[in-house]
């Protein structure tokens, strides 16, 4: 990672092409959670706070050019507002600007509650008889 006084650079040796986020707000401690089981997994895990970055450690280096499905638990901060680094502090995601990915959103809400995103829905289902699982379309790759 570079360093250049003001700003950290992240590495360009690795490019997330797309994020597949899975949200269940928490709308009374406005933070949400988020559990996915880990594909790829890693030996060491730290967190620098005040960086707000994380490194993950695996058992044997990744060959260029492999595609790894990385999954993680994480509770976030909502938010109304989408900046880079309020991006961050609702959910783990490379944000370099030069660095574009795709997303797909599921919501799980209470039912009588509307879910929103910056895409259209394209299913919505019961979820555990007092919610509903909401799915969004792909967002498309900001240029």
């Amino acid at each position: 990672m570079a360093d250049t006084g003001k700003r950290q650079i992240l590495p360009t040796n690795v490019r997330p092409t797309h994020y597949d986020l899975t949200l269940t707000p928490d709308l009374k401690s406005f933070t949400f959670e988020e559990t996915k089981t880990v594909s790829q997994i890693a030996i060491d895990i730290s967190y620098n706070t005040q960086k707000q970055t994380v490194s993950l450690t695996f058992p044997e280096e990744l060959p260029t050019g492999s595609k790894v499905a990385l999954h993680l638990e994480f509770t976030g901060i909502l938010n109304d507002q989408m900046y880079a680094t309020d991006a961050r502090r609702a959910f783990p995601l490379y944000d370099e600007p030069a660095i574009k990915a795709i997303f797909d959103i599921t919501l799980i809400t209470p039912s009588e509650l509307t879910a929103l995103s910056n895409m259209n829905v394209t299913q919505s289902m019961t979820h555990d008889g007092s919610k509903k699982c909401v799915k969004f379309a792909t967002t498309q790759r900001q240029l």
